[in-house]
């Protein structure tokens, strides 16, 4: 075994490789094959030194500037994404337990520990030897599958989510690095066969909320997938979002409406036939039906001409259902395989962007979604899930849809169809396979807490995992048995350690995959071979011959690339020499590489319009983090505040030296609203509304006063005061609403952020 000391740092930034185009399927069969190799370093494809400059014609000098920047960024938005991934984490923690304060469950010093804990962590520990089992341990679980695979399906729904976190965030962390990706959906396919093996019938398959079903919908979350729609449907969905007008299509609820607008007072709720006799209430219902389907269609038609830039994953695991689904029910017919894909596409990930597209895990909106538009949004949601499930509608008010609904079948049926059709690369994993020979160290960036949990969960499942006879993870676990306790690390669990992965078995380079017996395969995969090489320097295609090219390879300043091409020219050697015409042989393979290349041109434009995706990922990665520091910052101060409330002789002037010297803050009634303060002021005229404006001060110890006022008049229209232990109570409560203060309704959750933010707590 291999030594080495892990480092312990805060948001330390690993040495990641990068995701170089489409993911492709890792076959089972390959997994064990795959196992032993690590990828090759990002600094393949970075600028090559060994030519000078003069020798770089205009266009492939742009196609290295925009390589190395394209590496930059890569870096860049997977260590963003996992350090929001862990603020979230620790803001959602943060909130639980200021709900077990408010409920006098935890004491206010635990809470302000572990809030201290999370902001100031060590920065550079040295990592003890006996974690290079743990070292041995990680690199088994991320190259083989099998084993994570199963965990997921033996684990419970309490453990699922903890084992989820890991799995995609540190274990299989680079969304954008191919290896990585590759053995992530090696894992899915794995577990989604499994699943699918064992279901008894297609009636709860992938729609039920089990592990399979969670890690499918946790997958769709990485940031490929909503930039995607973020890049095609952010316009619309905002659109939406942010209507002023109903978009309500019920005939009961749009009699209520009219009936408010009316001044008519309401005894009861309107009935089925009071609103079909109303003929106001069906013209609107007609001509809201008529704008909803034109959303419909415009969404639809969006989605049919994107479906290239799904990303590659999705497309697998769609594929991937259609397949299972189709062997394990043979009988069944392509309108039922539809649905079940359809499950996954739209019910797993779409929908749940649609219905929240400003959630914080999503959040691709600019602005807060007002109440007309969230009800848009659900029913853009609804009728793309019933035309997807080719079904009827649910809902009596939707039935005179559903002729247009039915018209959208055969376009959602080939969308499916084509959705699917992503190519396998049984050549592609011989490929990386074999650049194992050049080698690198991979380091996973992980909490103690993660590798304590997978410890124990390793230990309690270890029957279901190897079976009867034992196998190498046995081996190593036995080891772990003998020196580590998992429950060491409960200390310190929020500190990330870097550890780095080494095979417990030393590998052999001579084990190359390159013994392929026949003639046409091996000839294939040179192919591929070379293609991968020159892709990285193509200045090298510039020269007259093969030989030359690779020649020029050998010699590059870039190591990696020497070395690939060191072990190619050794293996591909034998083809020559077994070939009669060796000189006509070498010609065609020299023709046949530069024709599996895209021309310099093409390549410039794929990475460029990649890099613009990632930069714009990147930039709501940060909005993203502004946001949640903002909320971790929030909390900082509401312990600040509760601190001064549990002291016994805190007086007001005390208390106010601490806040903002400004004791009363304006704020206009659109703000309040685009942030979620108010939630309805519906007996408000809506062409009076914006006149009105709100005051927010302090009254006293804990105790903030809101007034409602209307621009020209002196008085204030209405008021309350809220204590601080009012406000927390609330905003635990399944329904946050404050209705004291007159025909307003305040959200508790945001009304807390709102003078979080105003007054100055420290």
């Amino acid at each position: 075994m291999g030594t080495g000391n892990g480092v312990i740092r805060r948001f330390a930034v690993p040495t990641s490789p990068t995701y170089r185009g489409p993911t492709v399927f890792m076959y089972p069969h390959l997994i064990n094959k795959i196992a032993s190799y690590t990828s090759m370093n990002t600094e393949m494809f970075s600028a090559t030194e060994d030519v000078a400059p003069e020798e770089y014609n205009e266009d492939i000098a742009r196609y290295y500037e925009i390589i190395s920047e394209l590496q930059k960024v890569k870096h860049e938005v997977s260590d963003k994404s996992k350090r929001n991934h862990y603020l979230n984490k620790w803001v959602q923690e943060l909130d639980n337990k200021i709900g077990l304060l408010v409920n006098h469950r935890i004491s206010l010093e635990e809470l302000t520990n572990i809030c201290t804990k999370q902001k100031e962590m060590p920065e550079s520990v040295r990592a003890d030897q006996r974690h290079q089992l743990y070292s041995n341990l990680f690199y088994l679980l991320q190259t083989s599958p099998s084993y994570v695979a199963t965990l997921t399906r033996a684990a419970s729904l309490e453990e699922i989510d903890a084992l989820l976190e890991t799995v995609m965030f540190s274990l299989y962390g680079n969304q954008y690095e191919e290896r990585e990706e590759h053995l992530l959906l090696a894992m899915f396919h794995l577990a989604l066969t499994r699943e699918i093996q064992n279901a008894q019938d297609l009636g709860t398959l992938m729609r039920n909320n089990s592990a399979m079903t969670r890690m499918m919908t946790t997958y769709t979350r990485r940031p490929p997938g909503k930039n995607y729609v973020k890049t095609f449907f952010a316009e619309q969905l905002e659109e939406l979002a942010t209507l002023e007008d109903s978009l309500e299509i019920n005939s009961i609820k749009v009699l209520e409406e009219l009936r408010h607008k009316r001044g008519e007072k309401q005894v009861r709720r309107g009935t089925q036939a009071e609103a079909d006799a109303d003929t106001e209430v069906q013209k609107i219902v007609q001509q809201r039906m008529k704008t909803l389907e034109n959303h419909i269609t415009r969404f639809l038609s969006t989605m049919y001409s994107s479906i290239n830039r799904v990303p590659y994953g999705i497309r697998f695991l769609c594929k991937a259902i259609k397949n299972l689904v189709g062997e394990r029910f043979p009988s069944i017919t392509s309108d039922t395989t539809t649905i079940m894909v359809g499950g996954f596409f739209y019910l797993r990930f779409i929908n749940p962007i649609i219905t929240a597209p400003h959630a914080p895990s999503i959040n691709i909106l600019s602005k807060t979604p007002t109440i007309n538009g969230r009800r848009a949004l659900t029913l853009l949601a609804k009728t793309l899930q019933t035309i997807s499930n080719l079904a009827t509608t649910r809902e009596a008010y939707m039935k005179s849809l559903e002729p247009f609904l039915f018209a959208k079948h055969d376009a959602i049926k080939e969308f499916i169809r084509n959705l699917c059709q992503v190519p396998d690369f049984h050549q592609q994993l011989e490929m990386e396979a074999f650049l194992a020979l050049s080698k690198r160290q991979i380091n996973l960036e992980l909490r103690w807490k993660e590798i304590s949990n997978i410890h124990q969960l390793l230990l309690t499942y270890h029957e279901k995992l190897v079976g009867e006879d034992p196998d190498k993870l046995s081996i190593i676990l036995d080891e772990l048995k003998a020196r580590i306790n998992p429950q060491d690390f409960i200390v310190n669990s929020e500190t990330l350690i870097q550890l780095p992965l080494e095979s417990y078995w030393p590998d052999s380079p001579e084990n190359s995959i390159f013994s392929l017996d026949n003639a046409e395969n091996a000839y294939k995969f040179s192919i591929l071979l070379l293609s991968k090489i020159f892709k990285a320097v193509p200045h090298c295609l510039q020269e007259k011959d093969l030989e030359s090219a690779l020649m020029k390879a050998r010699r590059s300043e870039n190591d990696e690339v020497a070395a690939l091409t060191e072990i190619a020219i050794k293996k591909i050697r034998p083809l020559f020499e077994n070939e009669e015409n060796s000189e006509e042989f070498r010609r065609k393979m020299f023709t046949d590489v530069k024709a599996d290349i895209p021309t310099i041109e093409q390549l410039i434009e794929q990475n460029s319009e990649e890099l613009i995706d990632l930069k714009y990922i990147y930039d709501d990665l940060i909005s993203v983090e502004h946001s949640l520091t903002e909320k971790f910052d929030a909390y900082e101060q509401y312990l600040v505040q509760v601190r001064k409330a549990a002291t016994p002789n805190t007086s007001l002037e005390n208390s106010q030296s601490h806040m903002s010297s400004t004791k009363v803050h304006k704020f206009p009634f659109s703000q309040l609203y685009r942030d979620g303060v108010i939630l309805d002021v519906s007996e408000v005229p809506e062409k009076r509304r914006n006149n009105l404006y709100f005051l927010l001060s302090v009254e006293d110890a804990g105790v903030f006063k809101i007034a409602v006022h209307y621009e020209g008049r002196d008085n204030e229209i209405a008021s309350h005061s809220f204590g601080l232990e009012e406000l927390l109570e609330h905003q635990y409560l399944q329904n946050p609403i404050l209705s004291d203060l007159e025909f307003v309704n305040l959200n508790a959750k945001n009304l807390l952020l709102l003078i979080y933010r105003t007054f100055s707590m420290k």
